[in-house]
């Protein structure tokens, strides 16, 4: 049975397969062309489409040369009978007055009996040669350099590529639908059936985002219904989620942003973050409601809102001067930030909103004078948790009443942080499980097509038989690496099955890893498996891309001795795997050589000697013909056993000026060589693209840095690199991102300092951050994994979040500060015991919020873990650690203000102004 594969691409590539019982995949190849490409090619939303193993119709004319050489004939006579002109045009002809007629002839011909009917030369005596008596005439197809199957079933493979700002998920209902109805005009016994949709992987990842927001919102809910325990009380920060929701996915769409997972992962984390304002207003309505039982609900939150009112706006603004940065930042990495910033930024503004006029509204209807607690969980969590508090104050005195020792710890915490910076491998983007993943095949240089599908087959079943994989794309002589057809070059695409009926051991990258070995103990050819990259359309392959340059005009044979003896190399560093090449310039060939002097006596001219040799071995286009409404081509070449034998060149004939026919072997060497198939250029250089990956544990970062340092001791000189793909992009960010961060941190300072008329006392919120980001560093260190560009976003929110956490602390020791009859070390030891219940509950609230990001699975897992674990650890630190030195900074630099003004009066007062 016969198939089609078509593939369906939203965001990366999918396919699936047009079956048939019809023999022979030409008949299928050309009704997925005609029938299929063609409609599909015109849905809104589709800005591409190709056809993998193509076996497009032609017209083929199979030369005899044996024939034609007896009958005195060249390829050059059968093209020029071909392309003879056959009809005359219509023509109106006048007949009498009253009737104007129409003259018309026969049309193009269109059927093979025509064509072997098409008289080549006629003598005088009647006789005549036609192109059925020096050769045959088929319809077949236009080229057999590729093939395609799936399942190990010959099919033609159908690619779909949306627009740029094309809804991927609709392209891919909207292609689905018309496939139904196509379907409906298919021939008996054709059917198809899509095997992979790569939407598949944005609807499972959407499915899993949504899922994580829902256990997100029940954590959230949980762990406040905990700290106030009363569920009037838990309702209001309840209602802050929706209402901001609504807003950031209104504003969104207002902005012209899809729903893409960048967003959806802010989203997740902006649920943990909007509850942060509500909580804050109404644990402080209930406090004061406990301090003062006389006062009303309403009243209560008046006093309440008077005091938080400046806080909430200051962490509001705190959080989106954090993230104004992001937006210098270019390329792709800019691009995912942006979108996160934005997302952020719009819904902690919608939240800051919300707390300024929904909360207390609801504040002042729904809560209810506080009772004693009778449920014995609530409390044994408030025996503890005072506990913790007294605890937590504790500290907070030590350090304060011994700065010295706290500003020590905080040195220490700077130099951790940095050694931490230093040591944490980067990354671009974590590796995803997309659902497919690519085999690349090469076998020895100079193998034949069929060779190499014999490897591709075995491949394919080999495939199929491995758990977790449910369908297999064979494409024999066609390198997916390289993006050329070579004959010796194949690819074979692995369908998984979907994300939910696969175990973990059933991921692609355990999938990949078992294959490893079998793939190397197949010594017929090269193979190699590797994921695609996180971003479709960056490169081919994901891992390093890595460019070899000629540049002092080496030979393709130099290229190609410094290019083995880099990948030999790569492969023995322990930070790469799996380097490779798909170039080689060692491919037999056959130099044929005309001697021009010989063929001038003879009265031939190397151009009539190559145009032999190119329509006898290589093929010839003639002209177009009519086919179903479409036009073919029309090609001449010789019978296969007749370009068998490196002999059989020396037996084709050319005709000399006298009419005489001279063979080829007279006038031609021919010997073999070995040399480069096809040559790429990057820069301008000849080059030479090697692929690779980061060994087991290995960042790409640590990968691209152990490529370049190979590099540097093994090129010879005259040869450089460079980078293409996803490794040019990682590079491209490189260093942005710290750029970004350390803006992020000035711009919060700068903002603080506006805020509170100081230049050091926002130090006390600014400094703490570097507990943060040891902590997320910590955190991402002991899961083995990478600083990529979405932790690196968790480490940008967690300067917000950790700000935040910390004005709440200072706002209040300030403001009771400013009002007197208080120490300084007093007033930072009231504002950290009582802003230690509501700073709990938003760290608390985000922490276990995050969790489900953390031990996320399935469709893009990568990115969620990532952030996840950074933010997670992050805060767990900040909230846990960071907050003791907050009171310790405000003591420490309200003392140094204070003297630093005292001894300033002291000098205004001994040296007035004259």
């Amino acid at each position: 049975m016969a198939k089609v594969a078509v593939k369906i691409v939203g965001t990366g590539a999918g396919a699936g397969a047009l079956v048939a019982e019809h023999p022979g995949g030409v008949f299928i190849s050309n009704y997925a062309y005609m029938h299929l490409q063609q409609p599909i090619a015109r849905t809104p939303g589709i800005g591409n489409t190709q056809i993998f193993g193509q076996r497009e119709y032609a017209m083929r004319i199979w030369m005899d040369p044996v024939r034609m050489t007896g009958m005195n004939l060249t390829a050059s006579d059968v093209i020029a009978a071909i392309q003879r002109p056959d009809k005359l045009a219509n023509r109106r002809f006048p007949g009498d007055q009253q009737q104007q007629l129409t003259v018309i002839t026969p049309g193009e011909l269109t059927t093979p009996e025509e064509f072997e009917n098409i008289i080549i030369r006629a003598n005088q005596n009647g006789g005549v040669v036609r192109i059925k008596d020096i050769g045959t005439v088929e319809l077949a197809a236009q080229q057999y350099t590729t093939t395609a199957g799936l399942d190990g079933s010959p099919s033609a493979t159908l690619a779909l590529y949306q627009t740029p700002n094309a809804n991927a998920l609709a392209v891919a209902r909207s292609v689905e639908q018309q496939m139904k109805t196509l379907s409906k005009q298919f021939p008996p016994g054709l059917k198809y059936a899509i095997v992979y949709n790569a939407t598949n992987f944005v609807s499972a990842n959407i499915v899993e985002i949504v899922r994580t927001l829902a256990i997100t919102l029940v954590l959230v809910v949980l762990v406040v219904f905990l700290f106030l325990q009363d569920w009037r009380a838990t309702l209001i920060p309840t209602i802050a989620i929706p209402v901001s929701l609504i807003g950031v996915f209104a504003v969104l769409y207002v902005l012209g942003y899809s729903a893409n997972t960048v967003d959806l992962f802010a989203i997740v984390l902006a649920i943990t973050l909007v509850v942060d304002d509500a909580i804050v207003v109404v644990e402080n309505v209930t406090r004061t409601l406990q301090q003062d039982p006389k006062l009303s609900v309403a009243e209560a939150t008046n006093v309440a809102m008077a005091e938080i009112t400046g806080p909430v706006i200051a962490t509001t603004l705190v959080l989106v001067a954090v993230f104004a940065p992001v937006g210098f930042v270019s390329g792709v990495t800019g691009a995912l930030y942006r979108q996160f910033a934005v997302t952020i930024s719009v819904s902690v503004v919608i939240s800051g909103i919300n707390a300024l006029s929904l909360s207390p509204a609801l504040c002042a209807l729904l809560l209810r004078p506080p009772k004693p607690t009778r449920f014995v969980g609530f409390r044994w969590f408030n025996r503890g948790f005072g506990v913790a508090r007294d605890g937590y104050g504790w500290a907070v005195g030590l350090l304060s009443r011994r700065l010295l020792l706290g500003s020590l710890g905080l040195v220490v915490a700077f130099g951790i942080g940095y050694l931490l910076l230093e040591r944490t491998p980067s990354a671009f983007l974590p590796a995803e499980d997309q659902g497919y993943f690519f085999v690349n095949i090469q076998t020895p240089n100079g193998a034949s097509l069929g060779r190499t599908q014999a490897v591709v087959d075995q491949v394919g079943k080999t495939l199929r038989n491995t758990p977790g994989v449910a369908h297999s794309i064979e494409l024999g002589g066609f390198s997916i690496v390289a993006g050329a057809q070579e004959p010796n070059a194949g690819t074979v695409i692995a369908i998984m099955k979907p994300w939910a009926g696969r175990s973990a051991s059933e991921s692609i990258p355990s999938v990949i890893a078992k294959l490893a070995p079998v793939f190397n103990a197949m010594p017929t050819a090269q193979i190699v498996s590797f994921n695609p990259p996180a971003i479709p359309g960056l490169s081919a392959a994901g891992g390093i891309n890595y460019v070899l340059e000629a540049r002092n005009g080496q030979s393709p044979a130099e290229l190609a001795a410094a290019s083995r003896a880099l990948i030999y190399a790569a492969n023995q560093d322990p930070n790469l795997s799996s380097v490779f090449t798909s170039f080689s310039a060692s491919m037999p060939q056959i130099l044929v050589t005309v001697d021009t002097t010989r063929a001038s006596l003879l009265g031939v001219t190397p151009a009539a000697v190559y145009a032999v040799l190119q329509a006898n071995l290589g093929s010839q286009f003639v002209n177009l013909f009519n086919y179903q409404n479409f036009v073919f081509q029309v090609i001449v070449q010789a019978q296969q056993q007749f370009r068998n034998q490196v002999n059989d060149i020396g037996q084709l004939y050319v005709r000399s000026s006298s009419g005489a026919m001279v063979p080829l072997n007279a006038l031609v060497k021919i010997t073999t060589v070995q040399g480069a198939d096809s040559i790429n250029a990057y820069n301008e250089y000849p080059a030479v693209l090697v692929n690779g990956s980061a060994s087991a544990g290995k960042s790409s970062g640590q990968a691209i840095a152990a490529m370049e340092q190979v590099g540097t001791q093994h090129l010879p000189q005259g040869f450089g690199y460079d980078w293409t793909g996803m490794s040019y992009q990682e590079l491209q960010s490189a260093g942005q991102e710290s750029a970004a961060f350390v803006f992020a941190v000035i711009f919060s300072y700068l903002f603080m300092v506006a805020l509170y008329e100081s230049w050091t006392l926002p130090l006390s919120v600014v400094l703490p951050v570097i507990f943060a980001v040891i902590g997320g560093l910590l955190a991402l260190m002991v899961r083995g994994m990478a600083l990529d560009v979405y932790g690196q976003i968790g480490l940008v929110l967690l300067i917000g979040l950790a700000a935040k956490n910390a004005i709440l602390i200072v706002e209040f020791a300030k403001d009771r500060l400013e009002r007197g009859d208080i120490t300084v070390m007093q007033a930072a030891d009231e504002g950290a015991r009582t802003r230690y219940r509501p700073v709990m509950m938003t760290a608390l609230a985000f922490i276990i919020g995050v969790i489900p990001l953390v031990i996320a699975t399935g469709a893009g897992a990568g990115g969620r873990v990532s952030i996840g674990t950074t933010v997670f650890g992050g805060m767990i630190l900040a909230s846990f650690v960071g907050t003791l030195f907050v009171p310790m900074l405000f003591v420490g630099f309200e003392v140094l203000s204070d003297r630093a003004s005292r001894l300033f009066r002291r000098r205004s007062t001994e040296h007035p102004a004259e």
